[in-house]
């Protein structure tokens, strides 16, 4: 996970997670595809809200946006 800065909403803090999908395999590509539906379709305090899902296929990789929480690593 990386913080990253959304250039529309500069104030909301964001996490990135980037896959790259030669490395990846199908396998975990379409697990972080289903992670992304499933935080989407989840609303609750305690669970981080996912703010968009990407593929890049130029570049070879998908990418998983969440609002960023401060924390432990």
């Amino acid at each position: 996970m990386w913080r990253v800065r959304d250039p529309l909403l500069p104030e909301v803090p964001r996490a990135l997670k980037v896959v790259d999908i030669a490395l990846a395999g199908p396998t975990q590509v379409e697990r972080l595809r289903r992670e992304a539906r499933q935080l989407a379709a989840l609303k609750h305090a305690s669970i981080v809200p996912c703010d968009g899902l990407f593929e890049d296929l130029e570049h070879g990789v998908l990418g998983l946006v969440v609002t960023f929480v401060a924390g432990q690593p």
